[in-house]
């Protein structure tokens, strides 16, 4: 997967702390929904599918 960063720095310093909060969950979201796609079609174990939702959330708590 490849990242336009320059766009996404200029979305990301453009935005208030609220529009910063939404993109963000938008980006958990999206994430998550790639996580239990995987996980349905048999590819991850419980364990990494686990650890992978797991590392998504802490940051969601960091943050």
């Amino acid at each position: 997967m490849e990242f336009d960063w320059d766009a996404i720095d200029q979305a990301i310093y453009g935005m208030t702390p609220e529009q910063y909060k939404a993109y963000f969950q938008q980006m958990q979201s999206r994430k998550l929904s790639r996580i239990d796609s995987i996980a349905k079609k048999g590819t991850f174990d419980k364990t990494a599918y686990d650890l992978a939702q797991r590392n998504i959330n802490i940051v969601q708590q960091i943050c």
